[in-house]
C-alpha cells in the first residue's frame, strides 16, 4: 500500500476524517464569488482572503476587502497601508464615534479575544487596526452596540470567527444522522466515530490528507498553535448558514454598510468579515455598483504540513494504540456485563467515552 493511501486509510479508520472536499470554499448558491480559500504551497496550507473592485454609479472605485478577525502580522501590515477613505466593520458603543462614523478614541481587542488569538499564534484584528483606524480617520460602517442588542448579546468575534452564528444556533439533525450516531455507540471507539461524523457534517473545508499532515506537523514540532490554526481554518472555510435579509447579525449590518458606502463620495475601501460579503456583494450590485473581473488574494495565515512519510510515521502508531486501548476497553466491558452488574459496567463505559468524545470535540471542532 502506498504511503498516501495508507495514511488516508488509517486516518479515516480512526475517525478523524473530515469528508471529501476541495481546499477551496464550496460554491455559493448565489452569484457572489468566494471571499476566502485555502491553497497548498509546498509544505503549507495557506488561508487567503479576497479583495475585489467595484465601479460606483458615479464612476468612482470601491474596493471591498474581505478580512478574518485573527491573522498574521504581515496580513495586518498590508491592511494598515491602505490609503484613502476606509469604511470598516466594528461593533462599538455609539459614544466612541462621531456623527460621521470616525472613532473618537483608539479601540483594542478584549482580553478573551487576545487569548483566543494567542492560542493560534496570531494577532487579533482590533489590536492590529484599532489605532490605525483612529489615526487615519477611518469610518465605522456598522451597527452600534446598542443597535445590535447590547454587549451581552454580541457574539464573540473569536468564538464564532467570521460566521456570526447566534449562541442559540438551531441544529437540524436528520433521522439518518441520529441513527448513525446511535449505532456508533454499539461499536468500539464510539467517540472517534461520532467526532468524525460531527466534523464531516460541520463543513467539508479541509480534506483528509491535509488535515492528517497538519496534525502530524503540529505533533512533530510540539506546535499547539499550528493545531489550533487547523481548527480555525476548518471553521473559516466552512459555509456560513443561510440568513434572512433582516437578520441583525448579517443583513442589517450589511444594510448599514451599504448606507455608509452610498453616502461616501469618491474612491473608498470597505473592510468587512468574509462571512458578510456574499450578502454585501448582492446588496452593492442591486444598488448599482458593478463588480469588476478578477480579485487579489492576501495570505491570512498558514498551517504547516508534514510530508507523507513523516505523517504516516507519527499518526499510524498513535492511532493504532488508541484503537487498541478502545478495543480492549470494549471487550472488558462486555465481559464485565456478561458476568453480572451490566448496568454499572455499561454506565461507566458510557461515562468514560462521553468524556473522551467531549475532549475530542473541543480539540477537533473548537
Amino acid at each position: 500500500m502506498r504511503p498516501r493511501l495508507a495514511l488516508l486509510y488509517i486516518t479515516q479508520a480512526a475517525g478523524v476524517a473530515i469528508g471529501p472536499s476541495t481546499a477551496r470554499l464550496s460554491p455559493a448558491a448565489v452569484a457572489a464569488p468566494s471571499w476566502i480559500r485555502a491553497t497548498r504551497e509546498n509544505d503549507r496550507l495557506v488561508v487567503e482572503t479576497a479583495s475585489r473592485a467595484y465601479t460606483t454609479p458615479a464612476g468612482a472605485k470601491l474596493t471591498v476587502r474581505g478580512v478574518v478577525h485573527v491573522a498574521e502580522e504581515a496580513y495586518w501590515r498590508d491592511v494598515q497601508n491602505i490609503e484613502g477613505r476606509v469604511l470598516f466593520e466594528s461593533i462599538v458603543d455609539a459614544s466612541l464615534i462621531d456623527e460621521k462614523g470616525a472613532l473618537t478614541t483608539s479601540i483594542a481587542a478584549t482580553d478573551d479575544a487576545r487569548s483566543a488569538a494567542a492560542s493560534c499564534s496570531l494577532v487579533p484584528q482590533l489590536d492590529a487596526l484599532g489605532g490605525t483606524a483612529k489615526a487615519n480617520d477611518w469610518r465605522v460602517a456598522d451597527l452600534s452596540r446598542a443597535e445590535i442588542g447590547g454587549a451581552e448579546q454580541r457574539p464573540s468575534e473569536l468564538r464564532y470567527l467570521t460566521r456570526d452564528v447566534p449562541k442559540k444556533e438551531r441544529v437540524e439533525v436528520t433521522f439518518g444522522a441520529a441513527a448513525a450516531r446511535v449505532l456508533c455507540a454499539l461499536a468500539p471507539a464510539p467517540e472517534l466515530a461520532v467526532a468524525a461524523l460531527d466534523w464531516q457534517g460541520g463543513g467539508k473545508s479541509v480534506n483528509t490528507e491535509a488535515a492528517a499532515r497538519a496534525v502530524a506537523a503540529g505533533a512533530l514540532r510540539l506546535d499547539t498553535g499550528a493545531l489550533s490554526r487547523l481548527g480555525l481554518a476548518r471553521a473559516l472555510l466552512a459555509e456560513a448558514p443561510a440568513r434572512s435579509a433582516d437578520d441583525v447579525l448579517i443583513g442589517k449590518r450589511n444594510q448599514k454598510c451599504v448606507q455608509a458606502v452610498t453616502a461616501t463620495e469618491g474612491d473608498a475601501h470597505v473592510l468587512y468579515g468574509v462571512a458578510h460579503l456574499r450578502d454585501l456583494d448582492g446588496r452593492l450590485r442591486k444598488a448599482g455598483y458593478a463588480r469588476q473581473r478578477g480579485e487579489e488574494w492576501s495570505r491570512a495565515f498558514a498551517v504547516p504540513l508534514a510530508g507523507e512519510g513523516a505523517a504516516l510515521a507519527v499518526l499510524a502508531p498513535a492511532l493504532l494504540v488508541l484503537l487498541g486501548v478502545d478495543a480492549a476497553d470494549y471487550v472488558a466491558t462486555l465481559a464485565d456485563a456478561a458476568s453480572g452488574g451490566a448496568a454499572a459496567a455499561l454506565g461507566l463505559y458510557a461515562v468514560r467515552h462521553a468524556a473522551l468524545y467531549y475532549a475530542l470535540r473541543k480539540w477537533l471542532l473548537s
